[in-house]
């Protein structure tokens, strides 16, 4: 078994990363139909789409493929340099990469869509980033557009410790999280991915995510400018309501 360098979020994982969203049940086709989706309900004449948190963009790809103009903001170098690659193995040109924080990224043309997934926005850890974030998105939309995130929402009586476990044909994860303070918790991923020799190539990171309340994203997406009126909370992939069991919910914010 080769033992890759333990790294902080997404420095070993990238090469990865497909994998690992994948045998956790994310579909990248499901995410970008779902986007579609939404662009029509909201009668967006969709042509250029911002991504927060693009990591590798796999969904940024499929949208590119489909016309549409995709800014991947992302601050992993090594996120980045696997972007560039699938790019370049795909014949894209009509997108951009932006090596920035998704509080501080700078963008010449406005979009009619912005979207952040796989739970990017919980890796903001004060309420400040996250006031920046909001703030930074809708002076970069146009009017009538729309910002869409998936978050863990705060629950109560936060798990002190938990362990998951994932396992398939060519992938073995075990997580370890912690609950540390203020909704902050620590995630150690111990990956295994099988290679073409048989052998397991071992990939160590250490994530921090905060859990925010409903409440509190509310408010700062108003207090960035969006109407209370224009924000509307849903399932994750499933344009209904949500109810207390579900711990993955999308806020959607129409400028």
């Amino acid at each position: 078994m080769k033992n890759s360098k333990q790294g902080t979020s997404y420095t070993t994982l990238p090469k990865y990363y497909d994998r690992f969203v994948q045998a956790r049940g994310q579909n990248y086709d499901d995410f970008v139909n779902w986007i579609i989706t939404l662009s029509n309900i909201y009668n967006l004449n969709l042509k250029r789409i911002l991504s927060l948190g693009s990591g590798n963009c796999t969904a940024e790809i499929l949208l590119a493929k489909k016309d549409f103009f995709v800014s991947c903001v992302d601050n992993s170098t090594s996120m980045i340099q696997e972007s560039v690659k699938k790019f370049l193995k795909n014949h894209i040109l009509n997108y951009e990469i932006i090596k920035s924080s998704i509080t501080d990224y700078k963008l010449n043309t406005k979009v009619e869509m912005a979207f952040s997934h796989y739970f990017c926005i919980n890796y903001l850890l004060t309420i400040k980033e996250l006031e920046d974030c909001f703030t930074l998105t809708y002076l970069n939309l146009k009017n009538h557009g729309i910002f869409l995130f998936d978050v863990i929402q705060d629950l109560p009586n936060p798990i002190k410790e938990k362990v998951l476990f994932y396992n398939n044909e060519t992938f073995k994860s075990v997580l370890e999280m912690t609950y540390l303070k203020d909704n902050i918790g620590c995630t150690n991923f111990y990956n295994f991915f099988k290679l073409k020799n048989g052998l397991y190539d071992l990939v160590e990171e250490i994530h921090y995510q905060r859990g925010y309340t409903i409440e509190e994203i509310t408010n700062l997406l108003i207090k960035a400018g969006f109407k209370r009126s224009k924000i509307t909370i849903s399932k994750y992939l499933n344009y209904t309501p949500i109810n207390d069991s579900d711990r993955r919910i999308v806020f959607i914010a129409q400028k």
